[in-house]
């Protein structure tokens, strides 16, 4: 799982593993414009014989104004 600025500005999150079904992401204020931004949200699953399906999706996050 990973999370970017939906402008290509680098990586909000970096890629995160995990074996859970879930996963909390605590985003870093100082890493959102005032004004807000749109994130890229990416996850990959991945199985035990290698097959793997991406999905992505974007999230608004309002800003500190």
């Amino acid at each position: 799982m990973s999370v970017r600025l939906e402008d290509g500005e680098g990586d909000v999150v970096q890629w995160q593993e995990t074996t859970d079904k879930g996963i909390d992401i605590e985003l870093k204020t100082e890493k959102i414009p005032e004004i807000g931004a749109t994130l890229e949200f990416s996850v990959r699953a991945i199985n035990h014989a290698g097959y793997f399906e991406t999905v992505s999706a974007n999230l608004f996050v309002p800003g500190s104004m």
